[in-house]
C-alpha cells in the first residue's frame, strides 16, 4: 500500500511535468517504470513492502509472505550456507492451540523439525530430522563458507547436522562445553588459527576449534563476560561485540525478568593481553533483552528483542570506528527468541514470539507468526529518535472497579474506584454517573497519569467515587477528553449490601496468552452473578496473576476485550463487577499493572499499618462483609520489603484471628500468585527457590501459626490441585537432581474427610487450592509416588495415574466461593473450551463441579 501510494504520487509528477523538457522526462520515467516493475514483482511473488527508503523509493523490508516458517517457533537459531536459510531448533508449544505451524507438518510437534528457505529461488522444504527438546533454544553454527556442516550446541551436548544428506548425529567427546545455551557465534582468529567464539546467554565464552571438532579451553582469555545475560552480538574485524542483556540487578531479585533491560555494550579481542580484552562502549540508545545481532558491510545491526514486557521492533545501526548508534526503520513487528541471518547486503528476520493481530480475532495473544523479513540495512536512510515514544491508541479505554478505600468497601457510605486508560492525547477523564433511572448524570472530573513501558507510553485515569448508597444500582460511562475524545458505552453496577454476610465471589488465575478460553469462562460467570442478583446475591472477582506472558499494554488490551460476534464478556465482567487483583510472576513488576488497578495504601482502621511506606499496593488487606481478604505479593523473598510484608501479615492475622475469636469476622482468605502444595512438573520447586514461601519464619509458618486462615488460593502452576485441611508439611530439595519433596513435620495433621467433594472443620487446619485454569496452558504433574509425602493431596488434574495429560486432559476452570456466617463453600467448575475456534477435539468433554470443600465452624462457635 505505501509502495502503490508513492507510485501514485510520483506518476503524477510526471505527467503535470511533461513541459519540463524530454531529458527530464526520462529521468523521470525510469524511476516510474523500476517502481512498477517492482510493485508488481512484490504482489506476484506473495510479498509486500513494509518500509520505503526516503530518498530513492528502494525497499527497505520485505514481509515475504510467500517463505513464511512452515512450522512457526521461538528459540531457534537462523543460519546461512550458500544460498540456503536454515532454520533448526526452536519451540512451539503455544502455537499448537492457536492453529499455527500445521502446514507442512503431519502433526503438531512441540519441538520442530530443521527447515529451509532457498533464499535465491525462493524454495523451502521441512525436513524429517529434528533436534529434540535438549536443543530449544540452541545456538547453531558454521565453521567457514564452504563446510555443508551445521553445528547445533546446548547445554553440554552437541549435535552436527549435514544440509547435503539431511542427516543428523549426536557427537561424542566435544570437550570443554559448558551448559549455555541461546548463543551468539562469530568465527576469529586467535593466535594466527581459526576457531568459533560463542557467547552464550547465562556470560559463558566457548571456543569451538573446527579442526578437532571439540571445545577448548584457553588460559589466556578473559572467559567472565562483564554483561548480563540475555545480550546478543555478532564478529567484526575479528572482534566480538554484545549489546543489551537482562535487566541490571542485584541478588535481592531472583527473577531475571524485572525492571529495564540493560543498555550496556561491550567488545572482546582474544589478541589483546590477557585482563584487557573486555572493553565497554557506549550505551545503548534505549534498553533491549534478547535482541539479535548481524554485520553487513563495517556495521553491526540490533534488531528486536524485549523490553519491560514489551516486544520491541527496533533497529539499532552500530558503527565501531565511531562508537555510535542511529535508531533505523522500525520492523513491521516487535519480537523476542527470534533468529536472524545475514545474506549479502540483507537481513532475514524470522520471528520468534510476537503479538496476534485484531484481524485474525487474535489480538494480543503471544503467538508465534510464521512471519520471514527481509531487511535492507544499506538502503534504510530513515533516522528515528533514540527515546522516541509511541501514545498507545486508548481505544480500548480497559475500564475496570476496584476498592481502594478499605474502610469503605461496605457500610452506609461506600466507596469504589474506576479505573481506565488513555492516549497520551488526553487531557482529562469525566466519569458520568447517575442512580439507574434517576436523571442526569453527574460528571466527575479526573487529572491523567502519565507512565510509559519501553517506546509506549499512556495516560491512566483512576476516579474513587464517594458516599455511594449500599446495595443500590448505578449507571456510569466514561470519556478521555482531548483532541481524540473517547466515550464509553453505558454500564451498570450494583453497591455491596451495608453489611453482607450471605454472598458468593468467585477467584481464577493464570489467563497468560489464551484469552479466548478466559472470555468464555467468563460468560458463565456472568451468567451466574446475573441470577444471583436477581435474588439480592452481590458478586466480585478474585484474580491470582498472569494476566499475560510479559505484561505489555497489547495484552491487557486482550485480557480485557478479546470477544467474539463483537461481545466481549470479560470487557463487560470488569466494568459491572469489583475485582480483587493478586500481581503475578508475569506482571514482570512493569507500571502497566499499578496503572490499570487502584488498590489500598492503606490500612483499615483500627488494624495494623501495611507497613508499605515506599512499595505502596504491593499488599493489602480490607473486609467484606464477614470475610477479611489479604492480598499478598510473592516471588520475591530477597527483597527488603518482604520482610515488611511479612511483619505486616503477621500483625494483620494476629489482628484477624482476635476478630474471628470476638465474631466481628467469620472467615480469612488469603489471595497470591506462586502455587504451595503443587505436583506439577512446571513450578514443583518454584515455593522453595523462586517464591520462598516455606523459608522458615516466611509466609507458611506465619499463617499456620496465626490460627487465622482457612483458605489460600493460589495459581502459576496451570492445572487444579487441592489440599485436604492440613498443618505441619513443608518441602525440600532432596537428591542428586534437587528435585522438591514433601515431608511431614512432627505436628503435622491432615483432616479425614476433607478430601473431593469432601468437609473440613474450621480453625483445625487451612486448605491450599490451586486454581490456574483461566486460560494458560495445562501442565503436566508428576506421578504420585515421585513428590514425597503426598498424604496431604485432597485432588488434582490432570492425574497421570488415570492416563490424563495436558494436552488431552486441559482443566480450564474457575472457582465459587459460597459465604455464609456457618460454613465456606467452596466449588471448582470445568468448562469444556472444544466448541471454541481452534480448540476442537483439544479438550475431554467434562463440564461441570469438578471439585468442593465445605468448611464448617465447630458447632460450639456456630
Amino acid at each position: 500500500m505505501i509502495i502503490l501510494i508513492k507510485l501514485i504520487i510520483s506518476g503524477y509528477l510526471y505527467l503535470t511535468n511533461l513541459n519540463r523538457g524530454r531529458d527530464e522526462m526520462m529521468k523521470r520515467t525510469i524511476p516510474l517504470l523500476l517502481m512498477i516493475t517492482m510493485l508488481f514483482t512484490i504482489l506476484l511473488g506473495g510479498s509486500s513492502v513494509v518500509a520505503i527508503s526516503a530518498q530513492d523509493d528502494s525497499p527497505i523490508m520485505i514481509n515475504h509472505e510467500d517463505l513464511q516458517l512452515l512450522h512457526p517457533r521461538r528459540g531457534h537459531s537462523a543460519t546461512v550456507i550458500g544460498d540456503i536459510l536454515w532454520i533448526t531448533g526452536g519451540r512451539a508449544y503455544y502455537s499448537h492451540y492457536l492453529g499455527w505451524g500445521q502446514d507442512g507438518t503431519k502433526e503438531f510437534q512441540d519441538f520442530p523439525n530443521i527447515e529451509w528457505i532457498n533464499l535465491k529461488t525462493g524454495e523451502r522444504g521441512y525436513t524429517d530430522v529434528g533436534t529434540g527438546s535438549k536443543y530449544y533454544k540452541s545456538t547453531a553454527f558454521t565453521i567457514d563458507d564452504h563446510s555443508p556442516y551445521i553445528y547445533i550446541a546446548a547445554n553440554r551436548e552437541m549435535q552436527r547436522f549435514n544440509t547435503e544428506t539431511l542427516e543428523i548425529e549426536a557427537m561424542e567427546n566435544i570437550g570443554e562445553l559448558d551448559t549455555w545455551n541461546t548463543g551468539s557465534w562469530g568465527q576469529m582468529e586467535i593466535d594466527g588459527k581459526n576457531y568459533v567464539v560463542i557467547m552464550a546467554e547465562d556470560a559463558t565464552i566457548s571456543i569451538f576449534d573446527p579442526v578437532t571438532e571439540k571445545f577448548i579451553d584457553r588460559e589466556a582469555f578473559d572467559y567472565e563476560i562483564p554483561a548480563e545475560g540475555g545480550y546478543a552480538g555478532a564478529v567484526v574485524e575479528n572482534k566480538f561485540y554484545i549489546f543489551g542483556g537482562e535487566p541490571l540487578h542485584d541478588d535481592s531479585l531472583d527473577s531475571e525478568d524485572e525492571g529495564e533491560a540493560s543498555r550496556l555494550a561491550w567488545v572482546f579481542d582474544p589478541n589483546a593481553e590477557k585482563g584487557s580484552q573486555w572493553k565497554q562502549l557506549s550505551d545503548l540508545p534505549s534498553g533491549v533483552d534478547g535482541p539479535c545481532v548481524a554485520v553487513v558491510g563495517d556495521k553491526l545491526y540490533i534488531l528486536a528483542g524485549r523490553n519491560m514486557g514489551e516486544f520491541l521492533p527496533t533497529v539499532y545501526e552500530y558503527t565501531p570506528a565511531t562508537d555510535s548508534y542511529i535508531r533505523r526503520s522500525d520492523l513491521p513487528y516487535g519480537s523476542h527468541k527470534h533468529a536472524i541471518a545475514a545474506y549479502g547486503d540483507s537481513i532475514w528476520v524470522t520471528y520468534g514470539y510476537t503479538w496476534g493481530l485484531e484481524e485474525e480475532n487474535k489480538f494480543g495473544f503471544r503467538m508465534h507468526h510464521p512471519h520471514v523479513i527481509e531487511y535492507f540495512p544499506l538502503r534504510d536512510d530513515i533516522v528515528l529518535q533514540p527515546g522516541e515514544m509511541k501514545s498507545i491508541k486508548g481505544d480500548k479505554m480497559n475500564i475496570n472497579l476496584t476498592w481502594s478505600e478499605a474502610d469503605h468497601i461496605t457500610g452506609k457510605k461506600q466507596s469504589l474506584s474506576i479505573n481506565w486508560i488513555a492516549a497520551t492525547s488526553s487531557t482529562e477523564g469525566v466519569i458520568y454517573i447517575r442512580e439507574k433511572d434517576g436523571g442526569k448524570f453527574e460528571e466527575i472530573k479526573v487529572k491523567p497519569e502519565y507512565f510509559s513501558m519501553d517506546i509506549y507510553e499512556a495516560h491512566s485515569y483512576q476516579a474513587v467515587l464517594k458516599n455511594l448508597i449500599p446495595d443500590t444500582v448505578y449507571e456510569y460511562y466514561v470519556e478521555s477528553k482531548g483532541t481524540n475524545p473517547i466515550k464509553s458505552e453505558i454500564y451498570t453496577l450494583r453497591t455491596s449490601p451495608e453489611d453482607p454476610i450471605n454472598f458468593t465471589f468467585v477467584v481464577m488465575g493464570d489467563t497468560k496468552a489464551q484469552y479466548d478460553v478466559f472470555n468464555d469462562l467468563n460468560g458463565e460467570i456472568l451468567e451466574m452473578f446475573g441470577k444471583n442478583a436477581e435474588k439480592g446475591i452481590p458478586g466480585f472477582v478474585g484474580f491470582t496473576g498472569d494476566y499475560g506472558g510479559n505484561g505489555a499494554f497489547i495484552e491487557y488490551d486482550a485480557w480485557f476485550n478479546y470477544g467474539v460476534g463483537g461481545k466481549s464478556n470479560t470487557k463487560e465482567m470488569m466494568a459491572r463487577y469489583p475485582m480483587i487483583h493478586v500481581h503475578g510472576n508475569h506482571e514482570r513488576l512493569a507500571p502497566t499493572w499499578w496503572n490499570l488497578f487502584n488498590f489500598p495504601e492503606k490500612a483499615m482502621k483500627g488494624w495494623p499499618d501495611l507497613n508499605n511506606e515506599g512499595n505502596e499496593e504491593y499488599w493489602y488487606s480490607y473486609n467484606y462483609g464477614n470475610v477479611h481478604f489479604v492480598a499478598f505479593m510473592s516471588g520475591y523473598p530477597k527483597q527488603e520489603w518482604n520482610k515488611a510484608q511479612l511483619e505486616w501479615l503477621k500483625n494483620d492475622l494476629a489482628k484477624a484471628k482476635q476478630a474471628k475469636d470476638t465474631g466481628e469476622i467469620d472467615w480469612v482468605v488469603i489471595l497470591l500468585h506462586h502455587s504451595i502444595y503443587t505436583t506439577s512438573t512446571g513450578h514443583m520447586n518454584d515455593v522453595l527457590e523462586g517464591a520462598g514461601l516455606m523459608e522458615e519464619g516466611g509466609f507458611i509458618d506465619i499463617a499456620e501459626e496465626s490460627g487465622a486462615v482457612d483458605v489460600v488460593f493460589t495459581a502459576h502452576d496451570h492445572n487444579y490441585e487441592r489440599t485436604k485441611n492440613i498443618v505441619g508439611y513443608r518441602s525440600r530439595l532432596e537428591g542428586e537432581l534437587q528435585q522438591a519433596q514433601y515431608y511431614k513435620k512432627d505436628n503435622a495433621y491432615a483432616e479425614e474427610g476433607s478430601g473431593r467433594f469432601g468437609e473440613a472443620t474450621a480453625d483445625k487446619g487451612i486448605i491450599f487450592i490451586t486454581s490456574a485454569g483461566a486460560g494458560a496452558q495445562n501442565r503436566d504433574m508428576y506421578p504420585i509416588e515421585e513428590v514425597g509425602d503426598s498424604s496431604w493431596l485432597a485432588f488434582r488434574k490432570t492425574d497421570p495415574a488415570l492416563e490424563e495429560a495436558a494436552s488431552t486432559h486441559p482443566v480450564f476452570h474457575y472457582m465459587t466461593i459460597d459465604v455464609t456466617p456457618d460454613t465456606l463453600t467452596i466449588t471448582a467448575i470445568e468448562k469444556d473450551v472444544a466448541h471454541l475456534e481452534g480448540w476442537e477435539e483439544a479438550d475431554d468433554g467434562f463440564n461441570g463441579v469438578l471439585d468442593s470443600i465445605v468448611i464448617r465452624k465447630p458447632v460450639s462457635k456456630q
